[in-house]
């Protein structure tokens, strides 16, 4: 996985093709801010409705992204120890 460079330096942006971040900041041309909709609104710091999710190729739950997957999002595909290791078994639903 190569670095972005429009990456704002915590090493944890996901920066979409429009060049949102899932922290909600945008790409300005030059550097990585926060929109002026955002600076303006009086959200808490722990609102995870931004974050990107993607279902379980085993069970299809969603599953929401975690800090502690920010730099192999791309290949996370199970929700739990339990769907990685029952990968191979026929799930139907």
């Amino acid at each position: 996985m190569s670095e972005d460079p429009r990456c704002c330096g915590t090493g944890t942006c996901i920066i979409n093709q429009e060049g949102v971040c899932w922290c909600g900041q945008t790409w300005d041309g030059e550097k990585m801010c926060m929109p002026k909709s955002m600076t303006t609104q009086t959200s808490f710091k722990g609102n995870k409705q931004s974050l990107p999710s993607k279902p379980c190729q085993v069970c299809g739950r969603e599953m929401t992204w975690r800090k502690s997957w920010a730099k192999n999002w791309q290949d996370v595909k199970y929700c739990s120890e339990a769907c990685r290791k029952s990968k191979n078994i026929d799930h139907a639903r």
